[in-house]
């Protein structure tokens, strides 16, 4: 565990160009958790966010659902996968 909580406000998802790049939604880190670069792993309710950067990777921030402070998943920002073009 390095570091301190990242008390950054929750991502604005809305009206942004960068709102189009970005998901967010509450899930559950069950068993084992999600691991995280400031404060090792975190389980139970958490929100996830994830923003698609302009350099094609994607960064991933977790919180316990419902508290101020963001983290950084361990392991972001990771590559994205090529876009699938439609067949000619």
């Amino acid at each position: 565990m390095t570091g301190q909580p990242d008390t950054t406000p929750q991502p604005d998802h809305g009206g942004t160009p960068e709102a189009a790049a970005s998901l967010t939604d509450q899930v559950k880190a069950g068993p084992g958790g999600a691991m995280t670069d400031e404060v090792g792993v975190i389980t139970g309710d958490v929100t996830l966010t994830t923003v698609a950067g302009p350099d094609g990777t994607a960064t991933v921030r977790i919180q316990y659902t419902g508290a101020e402070e963001w983290y950084t998943l361990t392991g972001s920002p990771a590559p994205l996968p090529p876009r699938s073009r439609p067949a000619a």
